[in-house]
C-alpha cells in the first residue's frame, strides 16, 4: 500500500509537468499533422477542379468541333443551294424539281450531319412519296424549315452569322 501511495503522491506532484510536455509535444504534432493535411485537402480539392474544368473544355471543344463539321458538310450548302434558288421574300417552291432533286442529294449525302427532327420528315417525305397519302411538297417545306431552324441553332452557337434567322423570317417560314 505504501508503494501505491508513493506512486500516486509522484503522479499527483508531477503530472502538470508531464502533461505539459505532453500537451507540447501533442499540440505541436497536431498542428503539422493539421497542417499536412489541409495541404492533402486542398491540393486534392484543386487538382479535382482542374480535372472537371479540363473536362468541361474538352466536352465544350469536341461540342463546337461537331458543329463546325456539321455546318460546313451539310448546312452551309444547304444555304447556298436555297439561296441559288429561292427569291428575296418567296417561299421555296417545292415544285421545282431541279431545287428539290438537289437538296435531297444534298441531305442523302451527308445524312449523318442532319438533327433528329430533319431527319424525321426526311423520312417521312420518302415514305409519303411512295404512298402519296400526304401533300409531298408540305412535307418538303416543313424539311426546309427543320434545317433552317437547326441550322440558326448552331450558326448561333458558333457565333456565325445568323444567315438562317434571316432566311427564315423572309420566307414567312416561322408562322407555319
Amino acid at each position: 500500500m505504501a508503494m501505491c501511495l508513493r506512486t500516486s503522491l509522484r503522479f499527483v506532484l508531477f503530472s502538470p509537468m508531464i502533461y505539459n510536455i505532453f500537451a507540447r509535444y501533442f499540440y505541436k504534432l497536431r498542428s503539422e499533422s493539421m497542417e499536412h493535411f489541409l495541404t492533402l485537402i486542398s491540393q486534392s480539392f484543386i487538382t479535382l477542379i482542374a480535372f472537371f474544368l479540363g473536362k468541361w473544355q474538352d466536352r465544350y471543344k469536341y461540342k463546337i468541333e461537331a458543329y463546325k463539321e456539321r455546318y460546313l458538310h451539310l448546312y452551309c450548302p444547304f444555304i447556298t443551294i436555297y439561296i441559288s434558288y429561292i427569291r428575296i421574300n418567296e417561299k421555296p417552291k417545292p415544285d421545282n424539281l431541279e431545287f428539290r432533286n438537289k437538296i435531297l442529294e444534298l441531305i442523302k449525302n451527308n445524312i449523318l450531319y442532319l438533327d433528329t427532327n430533319s431527319l424525321a420528315y426526311f423520312q417521312f417525305f420518302f415514305t409519303m412519296i411512295k404512298f402519296k397519302k400526304y401533300d409531298s411538297n408540305k412535307i418538303f417545306l416543313n424539311l426546309i424549315k427543320s434545317m433552317l431552324q437547326e441550322c440558326k441553332h448552331i450558326e448561333k452557337n458558333l457565333k456565325y452569322p445568323m444567315k438562317a434567322e434571316l432566311l427564315l423570317s423572309r420566307q414567312n417560314l416561322l408562322d407555319e
